[in-house]
C-alpha cells in the first residue's frame, strides 16, 4: 500500500520551527540532538513472518492482480510490435580462509571507487568470530553524494548502539525511497553530531569519529570543495522541503517512463508470475519491506536518493537485488518466514541479518575507516606520495579496468607501486565492457554454427526444457525464445576472446612493467559469475538443478559477461 502522510503532517506540529534551524549552527544543532535523542519509531521492524501472506483480507489485490496470471504477456506481444530495447554481487575482499588463514594479522585494504558499501559489509562480516587483528579500510570514490551516503551509513550503523534499530534505519536510507520520520531523527542524530565534531575540531577533517562504542572509527579525510560539497550533501538530508507526494512522483516518472515499457517487461518475461508481482510492487513504491508487513508510516522521504532538484538519481532499472547473492538472500527469507516468491522480503531479511552483524562487529573488532573523495588515479597518487608510506593488502578497483573509466594499464601503473610485498596481496577488479569491442565476446558476436555456441545452446536447453515444451500458442512460445537467447551467455565460455581482449590491451608490457602477474587460479572472487572460486578460467555456470537457476539468471540482470581478474607480485 502506498504510504500515508499523516504522521509527515505531525511533524510541524511537534518541530514548528524546523525550517528557521540551520545545521551549521552549533546551538541549533544541540537544540535538535536534544530533541531527537529519546526518539524512537512508532513500529517495530519486521522479526518475522509467521506464514506467507498473512493478511490475506488486506492484499486481495496482490491474489488478483493479472501479474500472477500465467496467459500475461509483455507489452510488445500485447500491441503486435517487436520490442525496441537496449549490474554484481557482494564477495569477500579478503577471503581469510583460502589466503593468509591468520586471524591475528592486521589488514590494510582500499576500494579506490567504492561505490556503496556491499563489499565492505561482506568482507568484515566473513572474518571469522575470533579475528582480533585491526582492519584498515580506506573508501573513496570520486562522485561526492555516493561518499555522504556511505558515511551515513557507516555512522548509523556504528552509532546507533541497538544493532536491530541500526540494520533497519540503514536499510531504508540505503534502498528505500521513503522512510518512517523517526528514523529520519537517527539520521539526523548521527550526522548533526558528527558535524559537531568536525565543528570542534576547528575545521580539520581528519579527526576520528568513534564507531560501535570506541573500538572502530572513522576518519573523514576530505578537504578545500569536496568538504564542501560533502557538507552540502549533509544540509540536503537534514533539511526537510520534499513532500512524500513529490518525491513519489519524480521516482514514477522514472521507474513508470512509457518509454522503458519493453525494458520493464523483458524484465517481467522472465519471470515466475507471483515474481512479477513482488518487482512489481518494488517499482511502484520503493521500498523494501516483506508483504504483509505496515509500510503507512514509511511517509518521509530519502532525500538522499534524489537530487535538489527532485529527480529521481537512479536508472529505471536500478534494483537492490542486483547487489546481493540471490541464492544467499532467499536461504535467509526463509529463516525468517518469507516465502521465495516474496523476494524483497527475503532480501528485507539478509539485509537485516547481515546489518545487524556488521554493527555488532563494529563494536567487536578494530576497524578504521577513512573515507575520501578523489578521482581513482588521483587517490593513488596522493598516497604515493606521502611521507607515511602506506601499502595494501587488497586493492579492490570495481570496474574501471574498463577503457570507459581508467582502463588496465593506468589501474597497474598506479596501483601496483602500492600493492603490500606479500605473496597473497592482491589488485581485484572487473571486466564489463569488453566484449562490445572484442570478436566472439558474446554469443551474438560469435556465430552461430560455432562449437562454444553450440555447447552453450546444448547446455541451456536442459535448464529451459521443462518451459519450452509444448502447449504454448506461438506468441507465449515466441516470448520464452526470447528469454531463452539472452540467457544464453550464461553458460557461454567467453575466456578465449577475453584473453584476446586482454592480449590487445597491452596486458604483457603492462606485467613487465609493473612486475605483476595475471593470477590464474584466483584465491579471491570466481573468474566469472555463477562458477566456483578456484575454477579454471574457461569454467562456465553449472546450475544443479532448474530452481537454482532461475534463481540466479532470471532475477537479477547480469550480462553473463563480467570477467573478474586478480593481480598478483611475480614471483622473485
Amino acid at each position: 500500500m502506498p504510504p500515508d502522510p499523516i504522521a509527515e503532517q505531525n511533524l510541524s506540529a511537534r518541530l514548528p520551527d524546523i525550517d528557521q534551524l540551520d545545521p551549521s549552527s552549533s546551538a541549533d544543532r544541540d537544540r535538535l540532538l536534544g530533541f531527537l535523542a529519546d526518539c524512537t519509531p512508532r513500529f517495530p521492524p519486521p522479526e518475522r513472518l509467521p506464514c506467507a501472506n498473512v493478511q490475506v483480507h488486506l492484499y486481495k489485490a496482490y491474489c488478483k492482480n493479472p501479474m500472477k496470471s500465467n496467459t500475461w504477456k509483455p507489452i510488445w506481444v500485447r500491441e503486435g510490435r517487436q520490442p525496441s530495447w537496449g549490474n554484481t554481487p557482494a564477495f569477500d575482499l579478503i577471503n581469510l580462509s583460502a589466503n593468509e588463514k591468520d586471524s591475528k594479522r592486521d589488514f590494510s585494504i582500499v576500494f579506490p571507487a567504492s561505490g556503496d558499501l556491499r563489499h565492505v559489509v561482506k568482507t568484515i562480516n566473513s572474518l571469522p568470530d575470533d579475528y582480533t587483528g585491526k582492519l584498515d579500510v580506506y573508501l573513496n570514490d570520486g562522485c561526492v553524494p555516493v561518499v555522504a551516503r556511505n558515511l551515513v551509513l557507516l555512522l548509523l550503523l556504528g552509532t546507533i548502539t541497538d544493532p536491530v534499530l541500526a540494520a533497519n534505519v540503514a536499510i531504508h536510507f540505503w534502498y528505500s525511497i521513503c522512510m518512517p520520520v523517526e528514523y529520519k531523527q537517527k539520521i539526523s542524530v548521527a550526522l548533526l553530531s558528527f558535524m559537531k565534531t568536525l565543528g570542534a575540531a576547528d575545521g580539520r577533517s581528519d579527526v576520528p569519529t568513534l564507531l560501535g562504542g570506541g573500538s572502530s572509527e572513522l576518519i573523514f579525510a576530505v578537504s578545500g570543495e569536496e568538504y564542501e560539497k560533502l557538507m552540502m550533501c549533509f544540509q540536503y538530508y537534514l533539511v526537510p522541503e520534499a513532500s512524500t507526494e513529490s518525491v513519489q512522483q519524480a521516482y514514477d516518472a522514472v521507474r513508470r517512463a512509457p518509454s522503458r515499457a519493453d525494458f520493464r517487461d523483458r524484465m517481467y518475461a522472465r519471470l515466475r508470475p507471483s515474481h512479477r508481482v513482488a518487482f512489481q510492487e518494488y517499482r511502484l513504491f520503493g521500498i523494501v519491506l516483506p508483504f504483509g508487513a505496515v509500510n503507512a508510516h514509511f511517509n518521509y522521504p530519502n532525500r538522499s536518493l534524489f537530487s535538489p532538484g527532485g529527480e529521481w538519481l537512479q536508472k529505471d532499472y536500478a534494483d537492490p537485488l542486483s547487489g546481493w547473492d540471490t541464492r544467499e538472500v532467499i536461504a535467509t527469507g526463509k529463516k525468517y518466514g518469507a516465502q521465495s516468491e516474496d523476494i524483497y522480503g527475503c532480501l528485507y531479511f539478509h539485509l537485516s541479518e547481515q546489518l545487524q552483524k556488521f554493527s555488532r562487529r563494529l563494536q567487536k573488532f578494530r576497524v578504521s575507516f577513512k573515507l575520501s573523495s578523489l578521482d581513482a588515479t588521483e587517490l593513488a597518487k596522493t598516497l604515493r606520495a606521502s611521507p607515511t608510506p602506506v601499502r595494501f593488502d587488497r586493492i579492490s578497483v570495481s570496474n574501471i579496468f574498463d577503457e570507459q573509466y581508467v582502463g588496465l594499464r593506468g589501474v597497474l601503473e598506479n596501483w601496483a607501486p602500492l600493492l603490500a610485498d606479500s605473496p597473497t596481496a592482491a589488485i581485484v577488479g572487473y571486466f564489463m565492457n569488453w566484449p562490445f569491442g572484442q570478436k566472439g565476446g558474446r554469443v551474438v558476436d560469435a556465430g552461430p554454427r560455432s562449437r562454444v555456441v553450440r555447447e552453450a545452446m546444448e547446455k541451456l536447453g536442459e535448464k529451459w526444457k521443462s518451459r519450452l515444451n509444448g502447449g504454448m500458442d506461438p506468441e507465449t512460445a515466441a516470448t520464452m525464445m526470447f528469454c531463452f537467447l539472452v540467457d544464453l551467455d550464461s553458460v557461454y565460455d567467453n575466456s578465449a576472446p577475453f584473453d584476446a581482449y586482454l592480449k590487445a590491451k597491452g596486458l604483457g608490457e603492462v606485467l613487465k612493467k609493473t612486475r605483476l602477474s595475471l593470477r590464474e587460479k584466483h584465491a579471491i572472487v570466481p573468474h566469472r559469475l555463477g562458477v566456483p572460486l578456484g575454477a579454471p578460467v574457461n569454467a562456465v555456470p553449472d546450475w544443479p538443478d532448474e530452481e537454482s537457476w532461475y534463481q540466479a539468471t532470471n532475477l537479477v540482470s547480469n550480462t553473463w559477461c563480467e570477467r573478474f581478474v586478480e593481480f598478483i607480485h611475480q614471483k622473485k
